[in-house]
């Protein structure tokens, strides 16, 4: 069937493919398939098709966050079997664990379009070390922000500080997400 797959998860149990095409109808997907149990019941979440990654990338970047009968979508890129994490351990707490190693470049996500490398930098300056980068990354044919960006700091310890301080923190109305950066070993 081809085309660009996104994962819309944390749907109410009640949403049906007319609303959830109602929903990313401006977006314009060619299909939409909320999953469901053998009996018909919803899963929770949903694929949507789009037949571009442009496409895909602005009803991500524009429905990440979103509040749909009060509750806050998570939609992105969806990814295949083979690419799919194991279930993570529980820690102490008993929340999961991710045992990625820390680096000393963060990975940002939910920017807001319009965020500047500044807005990201002053923000994460306020963690009590200075990045000595921030960078909003962007679209090359366009120009446009993809919605993510780094973060380097001098040292892991700095980067950890900043990721647990400003997690889930408000930046140009969009509460962001903050983890290392899987890409960079560590230094």
């Amino acid at each position: 069937m081809g085309g660009t797959l996104v994962f819309v998860g944390n749907l109410p149990w009640s949403t049906t493919n007319e609303q959830l095409l109602e929903l990313f109808g401006q977006f314009n997907p060619f299909d939409v398939n909320v999953k469901t149990t053998m009996n018909g019941r919803s899963r929770g979440f949903a694929i949507v098709r789009f037949d571009t990654p442009e496409r895909a990338e602005v009803a991500i970047g524009t429905m990440q966050g979103f509040i749909f009968e009060g509750r806050t979508l998570d939609v992105r890129i969806d990814r295949p079997l083979t690419d799919r994490r194991p279930k993570r351990a529980a820690n102490e707490e008993g929340g999961a664990e991710d045992a990625q190693e820390p680096t000393n470049t963060l990975f940002v996500t939910n920017l807001d379009w319009k965020s500047t490398d500044d807005d990201l930098f002053q923000h994460f300056s306020q963690a009590g070390s200075t990045p000595t980068s921030a960078a909003v990354q962007k679209n090359e044919a366009n120009g446009r922000s993809k919605g993510w960006g780094l973060v380097m700091y001098e040292t892991p310890e700095e980067a950890t500080s900043a990721m647990v301080q400003l997690n889930n923190t408000d930046l140009d109305s969009r509460k962001i997400r903050v983890r290392f950066d899987k890409n960079v070993s560590s230094s």
